[in-house]
């Protein structure tokens, strides 16, 4: 009889645990969760903001960074939610824009002096690669992102998504995942854009590497560990996998080819040329020291920031490994996306900023006179190009406008000596120079057999 009451009494206090333990598999987590709020958008009630942050201060410069996890697992239902106030004109100003809002009990002792997130000491796994996610408004195509992340057969990853000021529901998506898997960290932000969202997650990435992908992509379920493997063993600062463009109005896919090195790694100039034609961030990891050391971000409040971001990583990379065995599924002609927006705005105007940022961060590098000299030839002759093909696709209001600016730029090159340049590039070159308007430098590309000679090719950035 005395061991059976043992037994009951054991049972008992195992139910207790279960039931009354914060990480009880009976308890409900998200029982005394806020409702009717969208966790994304700006929440101006202090109380309904400490109830999604637990004991929140609120940062007040955009040095201050977002901690990662919560030492009890849930915050309300809700794990990992962060939320980032509305920065001051001054400091819009300062590289990466967003006050954010921290739980100072869980940020004691993990921030640096220059305001980056340290490394947890105490760790047993360190993190592999920092997936940094900006979201806005993709609700419709959110949950397959996260699903391809969340099943990613390399474990050792953190999933920073960041929610810039999204009205739609994706907010409380996020919330959702975050729930489920610790990995997930949420930081909520006024919208400050794509640029700045990703300079955020960056601040408050801890892996060794970095990694981008766009909240309406997806991705093959070995992907990070295939790249982070193949950076690793190339003892390579990046590492580029394979593309398919994700045709969403078609529901057909087509395979963009971009590495047929058929080699396993690239380091020269001449070979990295290739990867710059496509200066895409989220087919790629970065090393985040190297992104670090060298003080790269994606422009602020400037569309089309892949490529400066891009091209300064690989001009001072020490090594590409190339993985196309894994792949990244870009969604393209998504209603809404930048791109499907470049026509009926000004968009295209950043692409000009784009292109004087490259030159202005190789000016900085520590490279030799002779490699910058050769690189700057190189980008001059993917100036030239890129700008025109973006010239065809500008609002014809902004047409004149456009040219004037692709005028004064390209007015310092010269093209004539230039080994990357062929005839069509010099022969564009030559047009632009001599065109007093766009009206006539749209008249002299129709003659014949002027126009044959041009290479009519979509933009690149």
């Amino acid at each position: 009889m005395g061991k059976i009451w043992k037994k009951l009494c054991a049972l008992t206090g195992l139910f207790a645990l279960l039931m009354f333990s914060p990480l009880g598999l009976l308890a409900d987590p998200g029982s005394d969760a806020p409702t009717g709020t969208e966790v994304g958008s700006p929440m101006e009630n202090e109380t309904l903001k400490a109830n999604y942050l637990g004991s929140a201060s609120f940062a007040s410069t955009a040095a201050e960074i977002v901690a990662a996890n919560e030492s009890s697992g849930y915050n309300n239902g809700r794990r990992n939610i962060v939320s980032a106030n509305e920065t001051t004109e001054k400091a819009e100003n300062i590289p990466f824009v967003g006050s954010i809002v921290e739980n100072e009990a869980l940020n004691s002792g993990n921030e640096s002096e220059n305001g980056i997130a340290e490394e947890d000491s105490s760790a047993t796994d360190p993190i592999c690669v920092s997936v940094i996610v900006p979201v806005y408004n993709t609700a419709p195509y959110l949950d397959k992102c996260l699903d391809s992340l969340v099943n990613q057969t390399l474990g050792n990853i953190e999933i920073i998504c960041i929610n810039d000021g999204s009205t739609d529901g994706s907010g409380d998506i996020l919330a959702k995942w975050a729930a489920m898997d610790p990995r997930i960290r949420v930081i909520i932000q006024e919208n400050k854009g794509l640029s700045c969202a990703r300079n955020n997650g960056m601040k408050a990435a801890k892996g060794e590497y970095l990694g981008f992908v766009d909240s309406d992509d997806w991705i093959s379920r070995d992907f990070y560990e295939k790249l982070y493997g193949a950076a690793k063993r190339e003892d390579a600062d990046m590492a580029a996998g394979s593309v398919i463009n994700w045709h969403s109005d078609k529901k057909q896919d087509t395979r963009i080819d971009l590495y047929q090195f058929h080699r396993s790694a690239i380091s020269d100039f001449s070979e990295k040329q290739r990867v710059m034609h496509a200066c895409v961030c989220w087919n790629k990891v970065y090393r985040r020291e190297l992104i670090l050391k060298n003080g790269i971000i994606f422009l602020p409040k400037k569309k089309f920031e892949d490529g400066p971001f891009t091209f300064a990583a690989t001009i001072i990379a020490n090594k590409i490994a190339l993985e196309p065995t894994t792949t990244y599924f870009y969604r393209i002609n998504r209603k809404g996306s930048i791109m499907s927006q470049s026509r009926n705005d000004r968009n295209p105007f950043d692409i000009i900023d784009g292109h004087l940022e490259r030159f202005e961060f190789l000016e900085k590098t520590s490279l030799a006179d002779s490699e910058k000299e050769d690189i700057r030839k190189f980008a001059e002759v993917i100036t030239v190009d890129s700008l025109y093909c973006w010239l065809q696709r500008v609002n014809k209001a902004y047409k004149e406008e456009f040219f004037e600016k692709y005028k004064a730029m390209v007015g310092n090159f010269d093209l004539t000596e230039n080994p990357y340049a062929d005839d069509s590039a010099k022969r564009l070159e030559k047009a632009v120079k001599e065109s007093s308007s766009y009206a006539e430098f749209s008249a002299k590309m129709n003659q014949r057999p002027f126009r044959s000679k041009i290479l009519h090719r979509k933009p690149s950035v």
